[in-house]
């Protein structure tokens, strides 16, 4: 539609089209002191084919400085500028740190990551109307996915329902309901308390100083002390600490030795080859019945069942058995015990002369040995 008004002002184009303004020097007509904003755009529409609108607050500055000039400006008065397209952000992924722990590490409850979505892009538009389309936003995280035992709230806080370790793999967040190691010396597992089970891919050496509230699984030897477990413990080749430091494990016991080691154990116990110098409390049963099976030169106190194939040295390595009680359920059984084995049973206490076996059974009408 035409104009067929006052020409209040004329207007220039930069060549980028990005920019409309009154020339300095430009006459301007005295009728443009009192029209209002919507006869000003359609002015602007109309004569001068801006379609991107102006600020409301432009036509007052260009009124109240028209009063002051009259007959044109000293420096160019800009109206209207259009807007550059502008590239999205992806959505990105913020790890949380915190102090002591490895960032692979999550603890139930204590968010570890916010996730950032992503900024969408934004088309130019030049003072013409005319659209210029921002880039395509390539966002790798789209499609984020995160397992079930991670939630995310509303603000984008990525919370663990368990604790675990965590990897990141394109897109997806895989979670684990251990913790693996694969250098257990690195600084930042000294005098560690760890809220979920841990799985050590070699050896566990050292004065580590762990409290463990899951299960520990070690794939070599372990000779660390000052280790406590909530779980159970399994130790594939052997444990032998050479009673540096103690060993305390609340659930069940599984190696394959068990030499110069103090141990309690809350649990059962079962060692496949033998137990040699050891101080061990156990309070569920004790089984070595392996090749050989042997139990030598230890102080055992079991509260429950202990069945062995060997107890005792026959170099005269001192060995002592303390069962107080004994259940039917419960057998006792040491299919040979060698000469010089202390033996304190229930409130009986002797020492073996000579090699022989050893069983117990509580039955409905009492013991018999």
């Amino acid at each position: 539609m035409a104009w067929d008004g006052p020409q209040y002002f004329s207007l220039k184009v930069t060549k980028s089209v990005m920019k409309a303004y009154i020339p300095k020097g430009t006459s301007l007509d005295p009728s443009l002191a009192e029209i209002d904003f919507s006869t000003f755009l359609d002015f602007l529409r109309n004569q001068h084919g801006v379609m991107l609108d102006p600020e409301p607050q432009v036509l007052e500055e260009l009124q109240n400085a028209m009063r002051y000039n009259p007959y044109g400006f000293k420096q160019n008065f800009d109206i209207v500028h259009g807007t550059e397209p502008k590239e999205g952000q992806p959505g990105q992924l913020k790890r949380l740190q915190h102090t002591g722990l490895p960032d692979d590490m999550v603890i139930e409850g204590v968010p570890f990551m916010q996730y950032v979505p992503p900024v969408p892009p934004v088309d130019g538009t030049d003072v013409h109307g005319n659209v210029t389309p921002a880039p395509v936003l390539v966002d790798p995280l789209k499609e984020l996915v995160i397992p079930d035992e991670l939630e995310m709230t509303e603000d984008g806080m990525i919370v663990p329902l368990a604790s675990g370790q965590i990897e990141m793999e394109e897109q997806y967040i895989r979670f684990r309901n251990l913790y693996r190691i694969d250098d257990p010396t690195e600084q930042v597992f000294q005098n560690f308390e760890f809220h979920t089970n841990v799985w050590i891919e070699g050896d566990l050496a050292g004065n580590m100083n762990w409290r463990i509230y899951g299960n520990l699984i070690v794939d070599g030897h372990l000779s660390a002390g000052n280790i406590e477990v909530h779980g159970k413990l399994e130790v594939n080749l052997g444990i032998q600490t050479n009673y540096e430091g103690t060993l305390r494990v609340f659930g069940d016991v599984k190696t394959g030795y068990l030499q110069m080691t103090q141990i309690g154990v809350e649990g059962n116990l079962t060692v496949d080859r033998g137990i040699l110098q050891c101080d061990l409390r156990v309070g569920g049963n004790i089984k070595c019945l392996g090749m050989p099976g042997a139990i030598q030169g230890s102080k055992v106190f079991c509260l429950a069942s202990v069945q062995a194939n060997r107890a005792g040295s026959d170099a005269g390595i001192p060995t002592e058995l303390t069962m107080p009680y004994v259940d039917r359920t419960r057998p006792i059984r040491i299919s040979q015990l060698s000469s010089g084995t202390k033996m304190n049973y229930k409130r009986k206490s002797w020492v073996t002369s000579g090699k022989g076996a050893f069983s117990a059974q509580a039955d409905d009408h009492g013991e018999k040995a």
